[in-house]
Protein backbone atom coordinates (compact mmCIF):
# COMPACT_ATOMS: atom_id res chain seq x y z
CA UNK A 1 0.00 0.00 0.00
CA UNK A 2 1.01 3.19 -1.04
CA UNK A 3 0.52 6.37 1.09
CA UNK A 4 0.87 10.15 0.04
CA UNK A 5 3.66 12.47 1.93
CA UNK A 6 2.25 13.15 5.49
CA UNK A 7 1.79 16.92 5.83
CA UNK A 8 1.81 17.48 9.78
CA UNK A 9 3.11 20.91 10.46
CA UNK A 10 5.22 23.47 9.28
CA UNK A 11 4.69 26.26 7.25
CA UNK A 12 1.94 24.16 4.60
CA UNK A 13 -0.10 25.87 3.23
CA UNK A 14 -3.11 24.52 1.10
CA UNK A 15 -3.99 25.62 -2.48
CA UNK A 16 -6.00 28.25 -0.97
CA UNK A 17 -3.40 29.59 0.61
CA UNK A 18 -4.47 28.54 4.69
CA UNK A 19 -2.35 26.84 7.42
CA UNK A 20 -3.89 23.79 8.83
CA UNK A 21 -6.51 24.27 10.65
CA UNK A 22 -8.02 27.89 9.14
CA UNK A 23 -11.49 28.05 8.72
CA UNK A 24 -10.66 28.18 4.73
CA UNK A 25 -9.88 24.44 4.77
CA UNK A 26 -12.31 22.20 3.27
CA UNK A 27 -14.53 19.51 5.01
CA UNK A 28 -12.04 17.29 7.36
CA UNK A 29 -14.86 14.73 8.52
CA UNK A 30 -17.74 12.35 6.89
CA UNK A 31 -19.61 10.40 9.78
CA UNK A 32 -22.50 10.49 7.13
CA UNK A 33 -20.16 7.74 4.89
CA UNK A 34 -21.02 5.09 7.97
CA UNK A 35 -22.39 2.26 6.22
CA UNK A 36 -20.86 3.52 2.53
CA UNK A 37 -18.63 1.58 0.25
CA UNK A 38 -15.31 1.87 0.66
CA UNK A 39 -14.44 3.16 -2.96
CA UNK A 40 -17.63 4.97 -3.05
CA UNK A 41 -16.08 7.11 0.36
CA UNK A 42 -12.83 7.49 -0.92
CA UNK A 43 -14.07 9.00 -3.41
CA UNK A 44 -16.38 11.16 -1.86
CA UNK A 45 -13.83 12.38 0.36
CA UNK A 46 -11.24 13.24 -2.43
CA UNK A 47 -13.66 15.01 -4.22
CA UNK A 48 -14.90 17.09 -1.51
CA UNK A 49 -11.90 18.12 0.01
CA UNK A 50 -9.20 17.92 -3.02
CA UNK A 51 -6.38 18.24 -0.36
CA UNK A 52 -6.38 14.99 1.16
CA UNK A 53 -5.49 11.50 -0.04
CA UNK A 54 -8.22 9.08 1.49
CA UNK A 55 -6.71 5.33 2.39
CA UNK A 56 -9.07 2.34 2.53
CA UNK A 57 -7.97 0.22 5.68
CA UNK A 58 -9.25 -3.48 6.08
CA UNK A 59 -9.64 -5.38 9.69
CA UNK A 60 -7.78 -5.08 11.98
CA UNK A 61 -7.13 -1.22 10.95
CA UNK A 62 -3.46 -0.98 11.43
CA UNK A 63 -2.59 2.13 10.66
CA UNK A 64 0.48 4.39 11.13
CA UNK A 65 -0.21 7.08 14.40
CA UNK A 66 1.49 10.22 12.73
CA UNK A 67 -1.19 12.92 12.19
CA UNK A 68 -1.22 13.98 8.19
CA UNK A 69 -3.33 17.14 7.42
CA UNK A 70 -3.74 15.29 3.70
CA UNK A 71 -4.61 11.72 4.94
CA UNK A 72 -7.73 10.50 5.84
CA UNK A 73 -8.28 6.66 7.06
CA UNK A 74 -11.15 5.00 5.58
CA UNK A 75 -11.73 2.04 8.10
CA UNK A 76 -14.08 -0.86 6.43
CA UNK A 77 -15.54 -4.14 7.62
CA UNK A 78 -14.92 -7.11 6.37
CA UNK A 79 -17.29 -6.47 3.88
CA UNK A 80 -15.79 -3.31 2.20
CA UNK A 81 -18.50 -1.12 4.15
CA UNK A 82 -17.52 2.30 6.20
CA UNK A 83 -17.83 1.83 9.93
CA UNK A 84 -18.17 4.39 12.80
CA UNK A 85 -17.48 7.03 13.48
CA UNK A 86 -16.29 7.60 9.76
CA UNK A 87 -13.62 8.73 8.31
CA UNK A 88 -11.56 11.90 9.44
CA UNK A 89 -8.89 13.50 8.18
CA UNK A 90 -5.51 12.66 10.61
Amino acid sequence: MTYPPCISGGPYRNANGCAPGACCFDKTEWPELVGKSGVEAKNTIERENPEVTAVIVHPPWIVIQDYCYNRAWVKVSDDGLVVAPGPKVG
